[in-house]
């Protein structure tokens, strides 16, 4: 806060000028009376330590004193009109009954570190001040810091040393701010009294006790290094006593800051030497990127917060400083998040640590969605362990993030899907839109129906509100699975990813889905385009597999099952086929919802040398239905021609050994 410097003593100010009234008593003629106070003002102040004044007095006498257009010598202070109605029994004591002051202009140091701000007594009954405006310098260049316009009334009973302050308005107006450490006014800012300031001062104006509460007409909008920030419906208590630093407390609806929102704020602080100690409490209610606030009832909840401030003492030539520590208390007796570090005095620099902290994670206790809304589109059902730690530095720049961020053996629903075994490791060196120079990801099983293993994802967040895979690989059946440069939105909503299979194997298959009797030979390959909708279901756009070459497929169940007699005309003789197909070519075709009614077909051509001597086949069989269904259930509740029955493949024709659906 600002100091207010005062000239020597208002006190002697006042009896000088009330010298000169009384000395000038003698005088009849007027015109005379009024150049020889000018005079005065400005060749005798300086004899009593005081700067000189150039005005002009338009009314001098024994009861009344006005001087307009005045300004000290310093140009430190003015005003347009002073009238001062005096009072012969309490002149002498350094009183008068009242001055109305017009136009004040007063310039005053901005505050640094060490200073503590001095009373300034108020030598009159009433003091009114209108138009009134204080300049304060700014510590480097020219334009002033800000420009305050003042309008107020100050009272002193004449029992004892009282001040009371009935009415004080205080505006500020962006345009004549000047920016300080990255902070600037966005938006006009008026202060008023909330209730009349009350102020008991010492015989040489010093506060000896007081109080006042200043509230806001309008949200405070501040530019800050870190973004916007606005502070809803502010509060703020002032308490003096002497003997203890002076107390002030500020309660906000709210404060809001870059993207963030924190409800329920309160600070309390108190001054010593001239630096604060300071303590704040909040509920955080919404995250940078989040599009609802928090509540106990929704997927994310509200996060408390506690943050404290206290001066350090001054390192040699270094500047002061203060120790900064915080607390984040999270849901569920999950561990806290700790920080701790230093912030300079002005809040222009400072580096915070993290402490290593592992957060449990799953269904009942802490959340993904509590760290952040955004996870809930990838990640639910969430088992095992988040790691941070790492460090945050700002300067006049900006923010300077630093922090790792870990996942430890996470099991749970990613994008729906089901999958175990997720360790993952990044630095965030941006934190909205979060920004990673690298985050890599291994991923033991993912489960797409079939299972894709040892999957290595190497990605980062681009700093614009993007994930960006650079190389995704995983391995599946002998073969592998993988997509390069693609992005997701950090918001949720579509997006594509086109699959590259290579050389599956079938055999491998056979044995993943574990039906008895069941073999095969040879390698897949093609593209797997798979969508995720704007309502959160997953597409399969027009995927094919084809075999790399020839093989074989074949299928010999353990006994017959009665349902061949049951089923469709021909399946016997499919049945025979399939005891040992020798395939040339085979594809499979997939087309729609993944978990709904997805559509495809399997198309193998070749022959069995054991049937109608080798006799080519053409072999279609339909698909529809739910994919992940049909193969997370690997076919273990079914036999092989209750599936076909299912599926219904008809023999075009009972004379030709080739089958059609």
């Amino acid at each position: 806060m600002p100091r207010l410097r005062p000239h020597p003593s208002a006190h002697t100010l006042l009896r000088v000028l009330a010298l000169v009234g009384l000395g000038a008593g003698g005088v009849t003629l007027v015109a005379t009376r009024l150049s020889i106070a000018e005079g005065l003002l400005a060749h005798a102040l300086p004899l009593a330590g005081l700067p000189a004044i150039e005005a002009q007095v338009s009314t001098w006498g024994l009861d009344r004193l006005v001087i307009e257009h005045a300004r000290t010598s310093d140009g430190r202070l003015g005003w347009r009109r002073l009238d001062i109605t005096l009072a012969l029994d309490t002149l002498w004591t350094g009183r008068v009954r009242e001055i109305a002051l017009e136009a004040p202009q007063v310039t005053i140091d901005p505050w640094t570190p060490g200073d503590t701000p001095l009373g300034l007594a108020i030598p009159a009954q009433r003091l009114s001040v209108t138009e009134g405006q204080i300049t304060v310098k700014a510590p480097e260049g020219d334009k002033p810091l800000l420009i305050a316009h003042v309008e107020g009334q100050v009272e002193s009973p004449a029992e004892g040393p009282r001040l009371s302050v009935p009415h004080l308005d205080v505006r500020v107006l962006p345009e004549e701010t000047a920016g300080l450490a990255g902070w600037t006014l966005e938006a006009p800012l008026t202060l008023r009294l909330d209730g009349p300031a009350l102020m008991e001062t010492g015989p040489t104006g010093t506060p000896t006790q007081g109080q006042a509460a200043v509230m806001t007409q309008a949200p405070v909008r501040l530019g800050t290094p870190w973004g916007p920030l606005t502070l809803a419906a502010p509060r703020l208590d002032i308490r003096y006593e002497t003997g203890a630093p002076p107390a002030l407390a500020l309660v906000a609806d709210s404060v809001r800051l870059g993207g963030g929102e924190a409800r329920g704020v309160e600070g309390h602080v108190t001054v010593s030497e001239g630096l604060p100690t300071v303590r704040v409490t909040a509920r955080l209610e919404r995250l940078p990127g989040e599009t609802s606030r928090r509540t106990e009832d929704s997927a994310s909840r509200p996060l408390p917060v506690r943050v404290d401030l206290v001066p350090q003492p001054a390192d040699g030539e270094a500047p002061r400083r203060l120790a900064l520590t915080a607390r984040v208390d999270l849901p569920a007796d999950a561990p806290a998040l700790t920080v701790s570090g230093w912030t300079s005095a002005d809040g222009a620099t400072g580096d915070l640590r993290l402490a290593n902290t592992v957060v449990p994670l799953s269904p009942q206790g802490m959340r993904p969605t509590d760290f952040h809304q955004a996870l809930g589109e990838v990640w639910d059902e969430v088992t095992g362990g988040l790691r941070v730690e790492g460090g945050l530095a700002w300067d006049r720049r900006g923010l300077h993030p630093a922090l790792t961020l870990g996942l430890e053996t996470l099991d749970g629903l990613l994008f729906g899907l089901p999958v175990t075994g997720v360790n993952a490791q990044t630095r965030l060196d941006r934190l909205w839109p979060v920004q990673s120079p690298w985050f890599e990801a291994r991923v033991a099983l993912l489960s797409v129906g079939l299972p894709l293993r040892d999957g290595l994802i190497t990605m980062r967040f681009d700093g614009r509100g993007k994930l960006a895979i650079d190389e995704a690989r995983f391995v599946l059946a002998g073969g592998t699975v993988s997509a390069q440069k693609v992005s997701f939105s950090l918001k949720g909503g579509a997006f594509t990813l086109p699959m590259t299979v290579l050389r599956v194997s079938l055999a491998e298959i056979a044995d993943v889905l574990a039906l008895e009797g069941l073999d095969a030979s040879g390698h897949l390959s093609g593209q797997i385009p798979l969508r995720r909708a704007a309502d959160g279901t997953l597409w399969i756009d027009q995927a094919r597999l084809d075999a790399d070459q020839a093989g074989t497929l074949r299928y010999r169940p353990p006994s017959s099952p009665g349902a061949i007699a049951a089923g469709p005309q021909g399946l016997d003789m499919l049945l025979a086929a399939l005891d040992n197909f020798q395939y040339k070519s085979l594809s499979l075709t997939l087309d729609g919802p993944l978990e709904e009614r997805l559509k495809g077909g399997l198309t193998i051509e070749g022959a069995n040398p054991d049937l109608y001597n080798g006799y080519p086949f053409h072999l279609t069989i339909a698909l529809d239905g739910a994919l992940s269904q049909l193969i997370r259930q690997s076919l273990r509740a079914y036999t092989l021609p209750e599936r076909l029955k299912s599926l219904k493949p008809w023999l075009r024709s009972q004379q030709s050994p080739s089958v059609h659906p």
